[in-house]
Parts: C-alpha cells; structure tokens; sequence
C-alpha cells in the first residue's frame, strides 16, 4: 500500500472569536495567517515553512469580565478602560474599609514570551483618602506576573508586540506547530 501524500495548502487563515483560555480570560478574536502549511496524515501533524502570523484583541469588557471572576482577595467591582496610554483599572478595595481605587497600568513583553503588567499609578478615589493603594496592587501583580507566558502554548509563539487602543489590546507574534 503506498505511503499517503501530504496535503498542501498554500495559504492558512483562521479566525477564533470569543475563544476561552484556560486561565478564563476570553479573547474576543484571535486571526492567524500563514503559508505553505502542510498536512501529513501518518502521525497525523501540521509543518509550516515559517510561523504564521497571529493577531489577538481582547476588548476591555472581557478583562473586566475577567478580573470580575477572578476577583482577586479583597478587591471586587473591577471596570476597565483601555486607552493607548494605559489601562486604567477601577475597583472597591478592602483596606482599612471599603474603597474605591484607580490604577493605570501598561504592558511589557520580555523575551517574546511572557507579557508582564506594570502599575504607573494608583489614587483612592473614594472612602478614606490618605492612604496609597499601591503597595497591595504591585503585590497582586507580583503574584499575577506573567499574566501571559507563551512557552505555555501547544504551539510554539511569540509575542513580538503589545499595543493599546481605545478600549482594545492588541497582541501580534507568530505562532507553528511544535
């Protein structure tokens, strides 16, 4: 019986909407798009010449939505803003009492692998005035940080670039079969 013949495609393009990651974090949509992709039945696998390219937008409903199940010890009522200066983060935080606390934040990539989130700010907005929130929001991010790691993929990734729009994040890099 002779040997089955990979499968060509010259072009891959996909799009996953609405697309759930393990940590719980929905990713409103997720484009790749590669070439030269080549099927092979037996072991079934997928080989590329070079990694497709792949773009991932999470809307700041769904990092609210996100932190709002999550909801970290002590801190709950989490709404988002994204903007190209930063994310600004709003929540009630239980420190001596209830608050209510803005924290402006920004994204880095290292190593293309991992996605780290940098507080810039935080300010009580109300309740007891006086007291500085930030020492419990960068211990939280401490523990949160990576919040991304893409050595954790089924699929080998980068993360070549991380941007902000107004109430978008924006992740590009590249992404091929292990």
């Amino acid at each position: 019986m002779p040997e089955p013949r990979p499968i060509p495609a010259g072009l891959v393009r996909a799009s996953l909407r609405d697309l759930v990651l393990p940590m719980g974090l929905r990713v409103d949509l997720v484009e790749i798009v590669g070439q030269n992709l080549e099927i092979r039945q037996e072991p079934f696998e997928f080989k590329i010449e070079n990694p497709a390219t792949l773009d991932v937008h999470v809307t700041e409903a769904a990092l609210a939505e996100f932190l709002n199940a999550a909801a970290p010890a002590g801190i709950r009522g989490f709404e988002v803003r994204i903007k190209p200066a930063g994310i600004e983060v709003e929540a009630t935080a239980k420190l001596l009492m209830e608050v209510r606390v803005l924290a402006v934040c920004t994204l880095t990539v290292k190593d293309q692998t991992a996605l780290y989130v940098k507080l810039e700010s935080a300010e009580v907005l109300s309740g007891l005035k006086g007291i500085s929130p930030r020492s419990l929001i960068e211990s939280r991010l401490q523990d949160l940080n990576p919040i991304l790691d893409a050595t954790q993929f089924p699929v080998a990734a980068t993360i070549d670039s991380v941007s902000l729009e107004v109430g978008l994040l924006r992740l590009q890099g590249s992404v091929a079969p292990k």
